[in-house]
């Protein structure tokens, strides 16, 4: 099996599937896709539908802390005895060249339909097009904003980009989209949507609210995320699904999603942003001035996130996480104000002032995962030695 990069297509995964016995095609779907918000925009349509009722799967990456948490059913994680079982299993049917990813959502794929969810919500990995979840056909479609993300595989402007999330689109499956970042975005996936014969794309702010009114989600962009479930559950109602709008609507609010603007006591907060557009929306979910304890991972150069955190900066403490795509901190620019360079999360705490100091830890899923573990005694799997990232080549058309 390749273990490392990523080696984008449907064949491997069709064939595979195929072999298992189609175990997708024994539950209904919600396929997501989009540059940021994916991961909090399915849990919260997963609480809803499980509060509702119905038995749910959902299918997340990457993890935080351990790499469980990527497959849940009824909002508990596969039991690692499981997940090795599953593994053994699409291993004997799989082609040599099937990558760990593509392995992984079939093992997802196979634990749904033998565990008889009725539905599961599925996060695609990178892009959409040819994603591996992508050989589903979902009751509902949702596209959350595009952004400039993974570039160097998913193409180097937000037409290529929005080109592969359109991919997801799939004939007579109702589409919702997020605001589009540009003409272009709104151009390539209303294109995509004629192509497919319709029905058209819903867009977020025009024909369904641009934000929610959900307690406990109160942030801007989490706001835009429970606005995005909400309409999501509308539209499975509309499709013949049991799912009473009190009961959702009450388990959507006590759901939370960890990573994300998540507040540790009174001055500590934890968020996976991980690119620019993910930074500057935290910069205008949060007010006042923050030391941010900050450590990214490449390809993506550190300024543009710099620059769009340097609204709430009070200082930066620059550092290090523990992943072998990691920056090294030493390389940040200078960010204008106070700041420290650090070798590990752990240096990066003993300097911080918590809790005299309001102080944010951002730049990578990777780094605000080791933070739970270090802060929270969450327990951990080791550092992922098959990040799907890593030497990723071009993609295959």
């Amino acid at each position: 099996m390749a273990r490392l990069g990523v080696k984008l297509g449907l064949e491997r995964m069709e064939r595979v599937l195929s072999r298992l016995g189609n175990p997708e095609k024994a539950y209904q779907v919600v396929h997501l896709a989009g540059t940021n918000g994916k991961g909090s925009t399915a849990a919260l349509i997963e609480a809803g539908l499980r509060g509702a009722g119905l038995r749910t799967g959902l299918y997340t990456s990457p993890h935080l802390c351990r790499f469980t948490e990527r497959i849940r059913v009824e909002g508990r994680e596969i039991p690692g005895s499981r997940l090795a079982a599953l593994l053994d299993r699409v291993e004997a049917v799989a082609d040599p060249d099937l990558t760990f990813f593509e392995a992984v959502t079939a093992m997802a794929l196979l634990h749904f339909a033998e565990a008889e969810v009725e539905l599961a919500v599925l996060e695609t990995g990178l892009g959409g097009r040819l994603d591996a979840t992508n050989t589903v056909t979902p009751l509902v479609a949702v596209i959350t904003p595009i952004q400039l993300d993974h570039v160097e595989i998913l193409g180097p402007d937000l037409e290529h980009i929005a080109a592969e999330k359109a991919g997801i689109i799939k004939p007579g499956v109702p589409t919702l989209a997020a605001p589009p970042t540009s003409p272009e975005v709104r151009n390539v996936l209303e294109s995509r949507a004629r192509a497919q014969g319709g029905p058209r794309i819903l867009w977020q702010g025009e024909d369904f609210p641009a934000e929610a009114d959900l307690p406990g989600w109160t942030s801007g962009f989490q706001r835009q995320n429970a606005a995005l479930a909400l309409e999501t559950l509308e539209q499975l109602r509309g499709a013949g699904l049991s799912v009473p709008r009190e009961a959702a609507t009450r388990a959507m609010s006590g759901a939370r999603w960890p990573g994300r603007v998540e507040r540790v006591g009174g001055t500590l907060v934890l968020d996976g942003a991980h690119n620019p557009a993910g930074c500057a929306a935290l910069a205008r979910a949060l007010d006042g001035k923050w030391d941010i304890i900050l450590g990214t991972l490449g390809p993506r150069a550190p300024e543009p996130m710099i620059q769009a955190l340097l609204p709430l900066a009070r200082r930066f403490i620059f550092t290090r996480p523990r992943s072998p795509r990691a920056v090294d901190p030493a390389t940040f620019p200078d960010p204008g104000l106070p700041y420290l360079v650090t070798s590990s999360l752990e240096e990066a705490l003993s300097r911080a002032e918590i809790p005299a100091r309001p102080t944010l830890i951002t730049g990578s899923l990777y780094l605000v995962g080791e933070a739970r573990s270090l802060l929270l005694g969450e327990p951990a799997d080791p550092v992922d030695a098959f990040d799907p990232i890593s030497a990723a080549p071009a993609m295959e058309k």
